[in-house]
Parts: C-alpha cells; sequence; structure tokens
C-alpha cells in the first residue's frame, strides 16, 4: 500500500535533506551544511513517526486529551530543541538572516517546519484510515459476494437422491452386482457438491464427469435407457469453470421432463468448448399439462443467472431460455473464455 511504500517516504525525507543541502550550501562549507542537514532530518523524521505512531493508538486521536497532551509536549519540544541545536551548530554565525535579523527567526523557522511534519505526518494518517476503510469495504464486499454464491448454488434435489437410494435399495434386495458400483458413484458425486462447490472454479473436465455421473445415476429410474445424450465438442483440458454451474441445468431438464409418461421423452445436451467460449445448449421434452411442476425455468435458472452476474459479469456470459410449441424446452449457456 502507497503510504506504507518505503520508496514513498524515502522520497519525502530525500526531498527535505536536498531543501536544507540548497539553503544552507549556499552560505556554508559542505561538512556543516551536511551536519546541518542530517541533524533536522533526524528531528523531523522522529517528530513524524512518533506522531504518526501515536494516530494510530487512537481510534479517534481527536477525542483524547491524553493525545493532544503527548503531542503538544513533543511538538514543543522538538522545535526548542532544534532553535538551540540551529544556534549552537557551527556556521551559525555566517547565515546571513542571522546577521540581519538576530535568533529570533530560528524559533519561527523551527516552529513552522516542526507544524508542517506534524501536519504532514496527520495527512498519511487520515490517508492510511481511507485505505483501510476502502479495502475493509472491498473484503466486506468479497465475502457477501462468496456468501451469496455459496446460496445461490444449487445443491442436488432431495427428490433425485430419494429416488437413487431407492434404486439402490432395490438393487441390494436383488443382490445386484451393480449396487456397489451405484454406491460409489452417489458417494463421489456428493463428494463434488459438498467438498469443490466451496471453491471459486474448478477443472471443466471435473464437472463435465459430475455431469456423467449424474445422468448415469438418473437412468437407473428405469429398467430401459431413456434417451438421454451429452455430447461434449472441444478440448475441456486446462480449462475451468465455477463449480455446480452445468449440473442444475441439467437436473431442471430431468425435474421438468416428462421421462416416466412418456416413451419418447428425451434430453440432449451439447457442450462446445472453443479457445473464445464456453457453449452449453439443451434441449429436453416436457408435459405442459403436468400442474405438479412449477414452470420449466423455474427459481433454478433465475438463481443461476445470478451467479453469472457475480462470477463471469454481463459482459462475459448470458443464459436463455424458451419453450417450442409447448412441448419442448430449450436452455442456452454461453461464458467467455477470456476470464
Amino acid at each position: 500500500m502507497i503510504y506504507r511504500s518505503p520508496y514513498l517516504h524515502i522520497g519525502v525525507w530525500l526531498a527535505i535533506f536536498l531543501i536544507y543541502l540548497g539553503v544552507y550550501s549556499r552560505f556554508l562549507p559542505f561538512d556543516q551544511t551536511l551536519l546541518r542537514g542530517l541533524v533536522h532530518l533526524s528531528l523531523l523524521s522522529g517528530l513524524f513517526y512518533f506522531h504518526w505512531w501515536l494516530l494510530r493508538h487512537w481510534q479517534h486521536p481527536e477525542r483524547s486529551i491524553l493525545y493532544w497532551l503527548i503531542a503538544i509536549v513533543t511538538f514543543a519540544f522538538i522545535t526548542l530543541l532544534r532553535t538551540y541545536l540551529n544556534r549552537h551548530l557551527p556556521g551559525e554565525s555566517n547565515l546571513p538572516f542571522v546577521r540581519f535579523a538576530g535568533q529570533i527567526p530560528w524559533f519561527w523557522a523551527s516552529l513552522a517546519s516542526s507544524f508542517g511534519v506534524l501536519a504532514l505526518s496527520y495527512l498519511f494518517h487520515l490517508n492510511e484510515r481511507r485505505i483501510e476503510a476502502e479495502r475493509s469495504h472491498l473484503l466486506q464486499a468479497e465475502q457477501r459476494r462468496t456468501a451469496e454464491l455459496l446460496q445461490l448454488r444449487s445443491h442436488i434435489n432431495p427428490h433425485f437422491l430419494f429416488n437413487v437410494l431407492n434404486n439402490i435399495y432395490s438393487l441390494a434386495t436383488t443382490r445386484s452386482e451393480k449396487t456397489a458400483t451405484v454406491v460409489l458413484q452417489l458417494s463421489q458425486l456428493l463428494r463434488y457438491t459438498t467438498y469443490h462447490a466451496q471453491q471459486d472454479l474448478v477443472p471443466l473436465e471435473l464437472e463435465i464427469e459430475q455431469l456423467q455421473r449424474y445422468i448415469e445415476l438418473f437412468q437407473l429410474r428405469s429398467p430401459e435407457p431413456f434417451d438421454i445424450r451429452l455430447e461434449i465438442n472441444g478440448e475441456a483440458a486446462g480449462r475451468s469453470i465455477e463449480p455446480m454451474l452445468l449440473i442444475p441445468l441439467v437436473e431442471n431438464a430431468f425435474k421438468h421432463g416428462d421421462f416416466i409418461r412418456n416413451p419418447e421423452a428425451f434430453a440432449h445436451f451439447l457442450l462446445e468448448v472453443t479457445p473464445d467460449f464456453l457453449h452449453f445448449r439443451g434441449s429436453n421434452s416436457f408435459d405442459d399439462s403436468d400442474q405438479q411442476k412449477d414452470e420449466p425455468g423455474g427459481v433454478g435458472l433465475d438463481n443461476i443467472q445470478q451467479r453469472l452476474q457475480l462470477t463471469y459479469g454481463a459482459d462475459n456470459s448470458s443464459l436463455e431460455w424458451n419453450t417450442d410449441q409447448s412441448t419442448i424446452f430449450n436452455i442456452n449457456l454461453k461464458i467467455s473464455s477470456s476470464l
């Protein structure tokens, strides 16, 4: 941060030191000029950093009587000490403004420069508080964003879990060889939704793997496989995506689809991965007359739109959906890969 940058502080004190050298070198030898510059630089920097340290020990130092007492005593001590040293350092009698105006200007010069350094340290303190407040605000905003994302990330539908567990129970009672495989598939899917969903981004390959696992588990609902297809075009290796972003889209198709009542039911998904974008499209049949279900889009897709806004921004992502002839639901997700 700039107020703690050593280069800024070095630059400020170097500038003050050069001012002293420029003033005294016109009238004094170099060694006497250097001595005066170093003495005043040491005292002024001590006043600056002590006052800065003092300010940081009170949340509202201007309201503290003890702060004002310490600050005034320190300021007076440094001012009087610098006045005394100015009068007794070598070469004092050779300075023209001393010969013409006497000793009094030393006090006013010391007073003005000490006050300027004191004010400078207060300005640094105000800038420090401003930056810390902005930093705290940004941190709180990021925490709110993270909390909102975690809340919006849809987890596996409980009805889907109950159906899978019922299928596992059926497999277990018939001593099917598939039982162990199905249990493992379900545990891996749950592990993904529990742990990886907390991350900002996950490998795209991992999200695809969960999509395939989710589809395989859904197929257990029928002895005959449903018409469900997931096609991947492009290279997913090395690409990332927000976790649990694609799975709710597939879940939405299964939730609102008419697989149980319609032998012609289908759900087809296509994921295209190019150097410029990630494009996920889906189409599924549904029964518009089924009043037990909410609209095919539902709250879940609105949540995904909010997540896209939070993670990728409106300019880098889009989510659209529509229905064809009240029997086919289409979903279209596009994310820029420039992020």
